[in-house]
């Protein structure tokens, strides 16, 4: 996907979230891609979210939904930040 600004300052706002859940957070980043253009199916988004911590790492790759409520990019990186939640 090309960079967006608004996609940015939404995945800011969700890592501050995060953030405030735990002092042993070091890092985040976030990926966020459309692997396939589907012409029936929509442009579903992947979104890939990967915590640095003492020790492992914690990656949460979420998937697209099947109701396509992924072709939203905002909805898609919510669910993932919410998947590392917990």
């Amino acid at each position: 996907m090309e960079p967006s600004p608004a996609l940015e300052g939404f995945v800011r706002q969700w890592a501050l979230k995060l953030d405030h859940l735990s002092e042993r957070i070091e890092r985040c980043h976030v990926v966020i891609e459309r692997p396939h253009q589907h012409q029936k199916h929509g442009q579903h988004v992947h979104v890939r979210v990967t915590v640095a911590v003492p020790g492992p790492d914690i990656v949460v790759s979420h998937e697209h939904a099947l109701d396509g409520s992924h072709e939203d990019a905002y909805v898609a990186i919510r669910d993932a930040f919410q998947a590392a939640r917990r």
